[in-house]
């Protein structure tokens, strides 16, 4: 079902990013998208989100960056330098440098691994312009709300995960802006 699911989605944004590149070539008074590219330096997986426990809580797994695109639409409120934006985006991060360790009691193994992540995060965010100190760029700080629907797998020693649930989690977020015209 997530499967069909994320297809559709990217499938809507093939659909608006042609017009979105439309769009942009016009000068809407208080309304803008934009489409973005982005890149990921690193990320973390936090492995048992929900655990009562506190340091399995806390485990986490550090994955090499990765790319992805998104679009992003800005509607000012309030005043000029206010605005609250809507954004989607795809990013893919693939980690082939990676070690997993099999145990039993008395023999352990070591594999390397692969992880392959895809994340669809939808958030909405109040951004607040700051004053222009560098001609033809506006640099926007902000934060939301978002929620994040993904994908895990990884692969090892012929052997492949599965994803058993990818019920979507909401979390604030912190972001900052550059934007060069």
């Amino acid at each position: 079902m997530l499967y069909l699911r994320n297809r559709i989605l990217i499938l809507v944004l093939l659909y608006i990013i042609p017009q979105a590149i439309f769009a942009q070539s016009f000068n809407f008074e208080n309304f803008s998208i934009s489409l973005t590219g982005n890149y990921i330096s690193s990320a973390s997986i936090q492995m048992f989100s929900n655990s009562p426990d506190p340091v399995e809580r806390n485990l986490t797994i550090d994955t090499k960056g990765g790319y992805g695109f998104g679009i992003f639409v800005r509607k000012k409120i309030l005043s000029e330098d206010i605005s609250i934006c809507l954004s989607s985006e795809y990013l893919k991060i693939n980690d082939d440098e990676l070690v997993q360790t099999v145990s039993n009691d008395s023999n352990r193994k070591r594999f390397s691994a692969q992880e392959e992540l895809q994340v669809f995060p939808i958030e909405l965010s109040v951004l607040y312009k700051l004053p222009e100190f560098i001609s033809s760029t506006n640099i926007y700080i902000g934060g939301g709300i978002g929620t994040y629907f993904g994908n895990r797998v990884r692969r090892f020693a012929n052997l492949e995960t599965e994803t058993v649930s990818n019920t979507p989690e909401l979390t604030i977020h912190i972001l900052v802006n550059i934007e060069y015209y």
